[in-house]
């Protein structure tokens, strides 16, 4: 069983020492090897120590540092949230071309690419999966054959 003092001891320090060093600290002070295995596998979340998990905290906006992905449900959210995105900013270039017309074709065209571009190269770096959706619907954005799609669904006719 796991001693709540060790296991204490190992999360207060796991994130500054290795983990064979805090063991040999435990076994120092008099704790069994039993306990000291037990409060490891507590501390880590029994997970083994030094491997990546995909649960961090700060959930879904936590842009500080890379997602590591722990199940295929994780990357197949940031997909779909990948394309969400796609296709609200395809949406905002929609609207933004028939309000506005011939004024947002040049300015509106080339800014909303920029975004694009910069939030792939920065997707690529901290949520991949999702940088795949946006990616995606880039594509699909940019496609003759789903643009009439889009204005039939926004305005409710195609020219």
């Amino acid at each position: 069983m796991a001693n709540t003092a060790a296991v204490n001891f190992l999360r207060e320090h796991k994130a500054r020492y290795p983990l064979e060093i805090l063991q040999r600290q435990l076994r120092a002070q008099g704790y069994p090897e039993a306990v000291v295995a037990e409060s490891v596998k507590v501390a880590y979340g029994g997970a083994k120590p030094g491997t990546p998990q995909g649960n961090y905290s700060g959930g879904f906006f936590n842009i500080r540092r890379p997602l590591v992905y722990a199940t295929g449900g994780l990357k197949i959210w940031d997909f779909i949230a990948g394309l969400m995105l796609g296709g609200a900013m395809s949406f905002i270039q929609l609207v933004g071309q028939e309000i506005f017309f011939y004024d947002f074709e040049l300015y509106g065209v080339l800014t909303l690419l920029a975004v694009r571009v910069v939030l792939l190269v920065f997707l690529f770096r901290t949520r991949r999966w999702m940088m795949f959706g946006l990616l995606a619907a880039s594509v699909l954005a940019f496609s003759s054959l789903v643009r009439p799609i889009f204005q039939l669904l926004a305005f409710g006719y195609y020219y």
